[in-house]
C-alpha cells in the first residue's frame, strides 16, 4: 500500500496480520492436502510461515515449518532429483528443498530451538544460477552480468546459512580455545564475501567496502532495477544479522573476555555486524522502498539493538562504543517507521528509549560488577536471533522493576501479543 496510508490502515488494526480471513480458509483448505500434497502445497506452508511470523506466533510458526519440512520429505525434495526429469523441474525441486532449509534455520535462529534439518542427512545439490536455470524458471528479468542472474541472490544466500561452527565454555581458557576455534573458521566467512560477485554487492559512499563494518554510507543507484536492488541489500543484512548470532556468545556478562584478548576482539567483531546493520536499515527505510512490508527486517533489528545494549553495558569504554550508542539511537528511530505499520515495532521504540536512558547508569565502571552479577549467565549461550538473559533483575535495579526480565524483553517484545488482541474475532474463525 500506498505509505502514505499505511499509517491511517494500522490504527486501531495490526498490518502484520490483515488478510487473516483469507489466512484461515487457506489453513482450512490446506488440510485436504495433508494426505496428498504437492510442490504448492510445499510453497503455501512455506508463505504461511512467512506470515505467521510476521504476525508475532512463534509456535504456530514453528508447527507450520515443521509442517514444510515433512512435506519435503514426503515429496522426496532431500533426494537429487533424478536426471531422467527435466532440467527445469530438477531445479524447481532443489530450490524448494533449500527454501525449506532457508526457513528452518531461520526459525531455529529466532526461537533458540533445535533445527529439523541437518546437513548430515541426504542433500540435494545447491540450486543452479545459470542464464539457462534462470530462463527456464519462468522469470523474465534480464541478466546483470558476470554470469549472474537473479537465482544467483538466493545460491549466495543458501551459502551463507550453511555455514557451520558453534562454541561453547565455561571458563576463560575454555572461552579463549573457542574464540581462537571460531577466528579460524570465521575465514569461510570471508570467502564467502569475496565469491559474492561485485553485481549483487551493495556500493558504499566514499570508496567504502561492500559487505564490511567500515561503518560506510550505501549508495542506492537510481538506475538498477528494484528487484537487484532488494537482492542487493537482503544478502548483506543477513550477512550481518548471521556475524550478529556468531560472535554474540563473547558478549558475556558473567565472562567478560580479556583485554586483547581474541574473544574481545569477536566481542567487537559482534557489535561492529549490529552497528553496521542497524545502519544500513534505517538508511534503506529513509532512501527507499526495499524493505516496505519486509517484516524480518523488524526482527533482525530488534536482535541487533538488544546485542548492541549488552555490548554498551559490558564494553563502555571501547573505541566503538560510541557508535555503538549512535546505533542504539538510529534503532529507536527505525523502530518508529516500523511503528507506524504495526504495534509491535511502537512498544520496541518504547522499550529501547527508556532502556537508553539507564544504560549510562548500567554502564559505570564501578557498577558494572555488580550489574553484571544481577543479569544471568545466558546471555551468551543463546544462538536464537534474539539476546537471551534469562534472570530477572533485583527489585533494587535501576530498571526500578521486581518482576523484570531482560529475557523478556531480547524475544518476547513478540508475546507480548497475544492472538486475542492482534485477530479480535478469533472466536468467530471456526464459522470458515
Amino acid at each position: 500500500m500506498p505509505a502514505e496510508i499505511q499509517g491511517v490502515f494500522a490504527e486501531g488494526k495490526d498490518a502484520l496480520v490483515a488478510g487473516r480471513w483469507h489466512y484461515w480458509r487457506g489453513q482450512k483448505l490446506l488440510k485436504y492436502e495433508l494426505d496428498s500434497p504437492s510442490l504448492s502445497t510445499l510453497q503455501c506452508h512455506l508463505l504461511c510461515a512467512v506470515y505467521i511470523c510476521g504476525g508475532s506466533f512463534h509456535n504456530m510458526m514453528n508447527s507450520t515449518v515443521g509442517l514444510a519440512v515433512s512435506t519435503a520429505y514426503m515429496l522426496g525434495l532431500h533426494l537429487d532429483p533424478p536426471s531422467t526429469m527435466s532440467e527445469k523441474d530438477r531445479e524447481m525441486r532443489r530450490r524448494l528443498w533449500w527454501a525449506v532449509y532457508l526457513m528452518d534455520s531461520k526459525a531455529g535462529m529466532k526461537l533458540g530451538r533445535p533445527f529439523m534439518l541437518s546437513s548430515s542427512y541426504a542433500m540435494p545439490s545447491l540450486p543452479s544460477d545459470t542464464l539457462d536455470a534462470a530462463v527456464s524458471s519462468g522469470s523474465m528479468f534480464a541478466p546483470i552480468g558476470q554470469n549472474v542472474t537473479w537465482l544467483s541472490y538466493n545460491l549466495h544466500m543458501v551459502q551463507l546459512y550453511i555455514k557451520e561452527g558453534q562454541a561453547l565454555w565455561a571458563d576463560h581458557e575454555a572461552q579463549a580455545s573457542s574464540a581462537g576455534l571460531l577466528n579460524t573458521q570465521a575465514q569461510s566467512f570471508q570467502e564467502w564475501v569475496d565469491s559474492v560477485p561485485e553485481s549483487l554487492k551493495l556500493k558504499r559512499q566514499n570508496h567504502g567496502q561492500p559487505i564490511s563494518t567500515d561503518f560506510t554510507s550505501i549508495t542506492f543507484e537510481p538506475f538498477t532495477p528494484p528487484w537487484l536492488q532488494r537482492q542487493r541489500l537482503l544478502l548483506e543484512h543477513t550477512y550481518h544479522h548471521l556475524s550478529i548470532n556468531i560472535y554474540r556468545p563473547f558478549i558475556s556478562f558473567t565472562l567478560k573476555p580479556p583485554s586483547d584478548s581474541i574473544a574481545e576482539e569477536l566481542a567487537m567483531r559482534c557489535a561492529s555486524h549490529a552497528i553496521m546493520l542497524t545502519m544500513i536499515t534505517h538508511q534503506a527505510l529513509i532512501e527507499s522502498t526495499l524493505f516496505d512490508g519486509w517484516h524480518e527486517a523488524f526482527f533482525c533489528q530488534w536482535n541487533a539493538v538488544m546485542t548492541l545494549v549488552g555490548f554498551v553495558m559490558l564494553f563502555p569504554s571501547s573505541t566503538i562504543s560510541n557508535q555503538a550508542k549512535q546505533a542504539i539511537e538510529l534503532a529507536i528511530l527505525v523502530f518508529d517507521n516500523f511503528g507506524a505499520k504495526f504495534p509491535v515495532a511502537a512498544n520496541a521504540a518504547k522499550i529501547v528509549r527508556d532502556l537508553f536512558v539507564k544504560i549510562e547508569v548500567l554502564a559505570k565502571p564501578s557498577d558494572l560488577a555488580s550489574n553484571a552479577a544481577i543479569i544471568s549467565q545466558d546471555f551468551e549461550a543463546s544462538s536464537s536471533s534474539s539476546v537471551s538473559i534469562n534472570q530477572s533483575l533485583s527489585s533494587h535495579d535501576p530498571f526500578d522493576a521486581p518482576e523484570f526480565n531482560l529475557f523478556d524483553m531480547a524475544v518476547d517484545i513478540d508475546f507480548w501479543n497475544s492472538v486475542e488482541a492482534l485477530w479480535p474475532e478469533f472466536d468467530n474463525i471456526s464459522q470458515f
